[in-house]
């Protein structure tokens, strides 16, 4: 089972010459493949490529592991799972375009990284269930050579046998929406997250927009301050999704982490929290097992 996904833009005047720029991914054996182009970057240039698609799967299907592969052009690749099928359906052009098509806040993050190649694994036993029918697949290359290049992105989803999985895994979110920052502010903007079951955190991420300088998570202590650098980012467009499978934290019930967003206002404009990409969000996302259910943080102890 799988859904191979290939759309173009627009053919620009001149292409590149035959497949520079392209490349393959054989589909998993089980599970599902996405696939964001090909499409042309334009020497010395830079292109913001996005797809929206269903998924050809089952909700539930149960994920074990990731993995990707692109264009040496590609500088980030992101995934974002959508609540609901966008009004104009699948299709395939410019980021800003396809983003009015849909709302971040009916989105999120589903899968982000900056390299060429990546591979990613839950712990042997553990499986996430999918959570989304529809993603928004985004693709930033940048081109510094002088000829026209094709760039794409390819994602294999692994999926496992029901009957090889021992805990299933589910997600745990954070937003601080207290946000507004004059023109030239600089804060830092700080929130808690306490949870009600024990637990063991195996993926951190991170969410934030254009204003943002830097994200961090802190495991707090005993004494409830924070005690240990556990995750950090310093890129808004691709906010690295850390895999804890050898090493997964443990949270005990009314433990926690403290996450903190970096921001400096180089607009003229006050910001404050929205969807749009001239507001700014705040937001922490991990997975957790064994499954109680989707965890919304608490701010409070």
């Amino acid at each position: 089972m799988f859904l191979l996904l290939s759309c173009l833009v627009d053919e620009p005047a001149t292409e590149p010459e035959g497949d520079a720029g392209r490349v393959e991914m054989p589909a998993p054996e089980q599970g599902f493949q996405l696939h964001a182009g090909p499409f042309v970057v334009p020497a010395y240039d830079e292109v913001y490529h996005c797809v929206i698609a269903e998924i050809d799967a089952p909700l539930g299907t149960l994920v074990q592991s990731l993995e990707h592969r692109a264009s040496d052009t590609v500088h980030h690749f992101n995934v974002w799972g959508l609540q609901e099928e966008p009004e104009g359906g699948a299709m395939a052009g410019d980021c800003d375009d396809l983003w009015s098509e849909t709302n971040m806040a009916l989105s999120s993050p589903l899968y982000a990284s900056q390299t060429t190649e990546f591979e990613g694994s839950l712990p042997e036993g553990v499986a996430a269930e999918l959570p989304a029918r529809w993603v928004l697949m985004e693709v930033h290359t940048l081109n510094p050579t002088a000829e026209p290049l094709w760039a794409e992105a390819w994602l294999n989803v692994n999926a496992i046998d029901p009957a090889d999985v021992e805990h299933l895994a589910n997600g745990l979110y954070g937003s601080n929406a207290d946000l507004r920052m004059e023109p030239g502010d600089e804060i830092i903007a700080t929130q808690r997250c306490y949870v009600d079951v024990d637990m063991e955190i195996i993926v951190l991420g991170s969410h934030y927009h254009q204003l943002g300088k830097r994200f961090e998570i802190w495991k707090l202590g005993e004494d409830d301050e924070p005690s240990a650098l556990v995750y950090e980012s310093e890129d808004y467009t691709s906010p690295e999704l850390l895999f804890l499978t050898e090493d997964p934290i443990h949270l005990d019930a009314g433990s926690g982490f403290e996450w903190r967003c970096f921001y400096e206002n180089t607009t003229d404009s006050v910001v404050d929290y929205g969807p749009d990409s001239s507001d700014e969000m705040c937001m922490m996302v991990g997975i957790y097992y064994p499954d109680d259910g989707f965890k919304i943080c608490d701010p409070t102890r």
